[in-house]
């Protein structure tokens, strides 16, 4: 059976190569192994072959993202260049992953890919960001296809997570014996986790959504389908404002519109928009890796990651390899603003979605952010969102004349 799947993901694999113009190299998951050799850009270009840094752990890593991911994924290796991923296995254990690229986006700088030659710039293939989206579906999708023969239709394990979670919520009660409630504060919550790129964080929220939509519903299908069609508004309207391309998400969202008539039950909703969510967090996280060189995108998730605690210039830049003061005049570039203010700005952002649970004391909400002061974190979020701490939590973010 491993064989036999093995060699229809080649063959097809191979046909990829000729339409794409892309490499297209197939892993062993279960073995982490290559099944011949590593694609064809790392092996004769790729400067980090040589200096021990272990392309197939790069990729094998993001195969497995993709597993997570409903079957595709999207990253930048070291170097800056794009890759795609895409993950199936069969119900005989087998897991299979497939890596097409490199590829250099339109719209990004080519001064920020590192260390190639002109040579090697040569074999990349250059195109916009809808091309590559297109690409990743239609590896996914033949994936897919090569799984399906050895197994049926199963949710992933992800896509289980989320049915478990609909339904355990679904069936939760608040003190009073009433459903519980649904909430714009929980949709704004969302919308943060799109926004940050925050695929997992999305898919929880959701399901707390979901289950009071099916549970509302009452069984009535077109009820929550047309609820879920809501929630799918919300998702794409945040990756859209957090920078995600329009007409890929767009392009998505008939995709999904067109799976919402098919659906036969109010899980295989749940399901897909949860995926959606999913697909635009990823969308958003490529288009800040797109907007900036490698360096200030790893910074900027550092920060993102660690916010909570003390995060300064100079270990930053030395986790990025550059000196302080480059990396602070690169970070302004970049960014359109300083280190400190990027920090103190998203630390703020933070905050906002912890002051809409009025269950969390302000003095806690500054401390789980990373304020030590919090007359100092008052002053900040007065500055930046216009309004004291004490009055956006009043206010649940509804500010007049909008954010």
């Amino acid at each position: 059976m491993v064989e036999s799947l093995h060699k229809r993901v080649k063959k097809y694999a191979s046909h990829f190569e000729e339409i794409s113009g892309l490499d297209a190299c197939v892993l062993n998951l279960v073995d982490q192994r290559f099944y011949e050799e590593p694609p064809a850009f790392c092996r004769d270009y790729c400067p980090c072959m040589t200096a021990g840094c272990d392309c197939f752990r790069v990729h094998l890593r993001n195969c497995l993202e993709a597993e997570r991911w409903d079957g595709r994924y999207t990253y930048y290796c070291p170097l800056n260049l794009l890759f795609v991923a895409a993950y199936c296995n069969s119900n005989t254990g087998v897991a299979i992953g497939i890596v097409a690229g490199p590829i250099l986006l339109e719209e990004s700088d080519r001064d920020c890919i590192l260390g190639l030659s002109e040579e090697a710039l040569e074999h990349i293939a250059v195109m916009n960001t809808g091309k590559s989206y297109h690409l990743g579906e239609a590896l996914a999708a033949l994936l897919t296809c090569c799984g399906s023969r050895d197994k049926g239709f199963s949710p992933t394990e992800n896509q289980w997570d989320t049915i478990n979670d609909m339904f355990r919520l679904a069936t939760s009660l608040d003190s009073d014996g009433t459903p519980t409630g649904y909430s714009i504060e929980m949709e704004r919550r969302l919308g943060y986790f799109i926004s940050d790129g925050d695929g997992e964080g999305a898919r929880q929220q959701i399901s707390q959504l979901l289950s009071y939509i099916i549970l509302s519903a009452g069984g009535k299908l077109q009820t929550t389908r047309s609820r879920c069609l809501e929630l799918l508004v919300v998702i794409s309207r945040a990756a859209i404002d957090a920078g995600a391309d329009i007409e890929t998400i767009f392009s998505l969202n008939d995709k999904y519109f067109q799976e919402f008539q098919k659906c036969a039950v109010p899980q295989e909703m749940g399901v897909l928009v949860a995926s959606a969510a999913s697909c635009c967090a990823s969308y958003v996280q490529d288009a800040n890796s797109a907007k900036h060189s490698y360096a200030i995108s790893k910074a900027i998730s550092y920060i993102r990651q660690n916010y909570a605690g003390k995060i300064t210039l100079e270990q930053t830049a030395k986790m990025v390899y550059l000196s302080r003061s480059y990396f602070s005049k690169l970070f302004a570039e970049e960014t359109g603003t300083t280190f400190s203010n990027f920090v103190i700005q998203t630390r703020i952002e933070k905050s906002k979605q912890l002051l809409l649970n009025s269950g969390i004391a302000l003095a806690d909400v500054a401390c789980m952010v990373g304020f030590v002061d919090q007359s100092y974190y008052t002053k900040c979020f007065r500055r930046l969102v216009g309004v004291s701490p004490g009055k956006y939590r009043h206010c649940q973010g509804k500010l007049d004349g909008g954010e």
